[in-house]
């Protein structure tokens, strides 16, 4: 088995009006964390133009080297400065840790066209007695879907909430260079054999959410943040425009980022 890496997700549900200033904090605090030792990702998401939301949703992703790098982050005086809460509806926010079980994906250094780039987070939930075979499952089928060339990662984590734990659950992580890219990964040969035995072992249909990540969010500085990028984007995925309208507009945005 791989080195085990501690995982943070959390996904916080936004006061309507208040995206704007919430993206502003949200990011300063994921660029606080990428400078944290010990950090290796800390990526904003916001579900994808397809999946309309309403009040719109953010999510937070984190992978540390180890759960102390992390807590040793949270003690930093600097976080102090930021608080999402009054942006936030009470109650919403669902932070869940996992221990992350597979490799990072030899696609991880890839350019992800953040315009394009397709995310799946899925909640699995085994039947009794089946935890250790569903896992040992999904991480096959992860480590196949990582070599897709159009995969740019596929991992899966084991929470450790005694809740979730006695409750089954597995997560998986993928992000792929677009949409039409899952698509095709779902008609792989790994994807329909090793796909249709982890089903069978499902105490329950996967909970499935679709996520893009928000415009800039590599961007080291919170100053370089393009708020009229994200007023845009959230406007987008608000109403019934279309896809293609949506994206014209984010890759004219994320171009201005890049120059």
């Amino acid at each position: 088995m791989a080195t085990t890496r501690f995982t943070v997700t959390a996904v916080h549900t936004v006061k309507p009006g208040k995206e704007i200033d919430f993206w502003k904090q949200l990011t300063s605090l994921a660029i606080l964390a990428r400078r944290s030792q010990g950090c290796l990702v800390s990526d904003v998401y916001v579900p994808h133009i397809e999946i309309r939301t309403k009040p719109l949703k953010f999510l937070l992703f984190q992978r540390w080297t180890r759960k102390e790098d992390y807590d040793r982050h949270t003690q930093d005086p600097k976080l102090r400065d930021f608080d999402v809460a009054p942006f936030c509806e009470v109650g919403s926010l669902e932070r869940i840790f996992w221990n992350t079980v597979t490799r990072p994906s030899s696609n991880n250094d890839k350019e992800v066209d953040e315009t394009s780039s397709y995310t799946v987070f899925i909640i699995n939930q085994a039947k009794p007695g089946l935890t250790e075979k569903l896992q040992k499952n999904l991480v096959e089928l992860a480590h196949l879907t990582s070599t897709e060339p159009t995969c740019i990662c596929a991992e899966i984590h084991i929470p450790l909430d005694p809740v979730r734990i006695q409750d089954r659950q597995i997560m998986t992580f993928m992000t792929f260079q677009d949409k039409f890219a899952f698509e095709r990964h779902m008609f792989e040969p790994h994807s329909n054999e090793l796909g249709a035995a982890v089903f069978q072992m499902q105490e329950r249909i996967p909970e499935l959410t679709y996520w893009s990540k928000c415009p800039g969010e590599k961007i080291e500085s919170s100053d370089e943040l393009n708020e009229q990028g994200l007023k845009r984007r959230i406007e987008e995925i608000t109403s019934e425009k279309s896809a293609e309208e949506f994206y014209a507009i984010l890759e004219c945005s994320n171009k201005k980022l890049k120059n």
